[in-house]
């Protein structure tokens, strides 16, 4: 997942379906993982908000 993050970040879902276009973004990893995570693109950065990892 941080590969991923790292590498592609904007490859995840929108968080809000309503505002594709926003910088707040989901990935889906294993079989019920869930990364959260905000795409800062002028500081060249990606922020993991939450991960759920059951």
């Amino acid at each position: 997942m941080f590969t991923l993050l790292e590498t592609a970040p904007w490859s995840g879902e929108p968080y809000n379906r309503a505002k594709p276009r926003s910088n707040m973004l989901t990935h889906a990893f294993g079989e019920r993982g869930l990364a959260t995570y905000v795409v800062l693109e002028e500081q060249r950065e990606t922020l993991l908000v939450r991960l759920e990892w059951p």
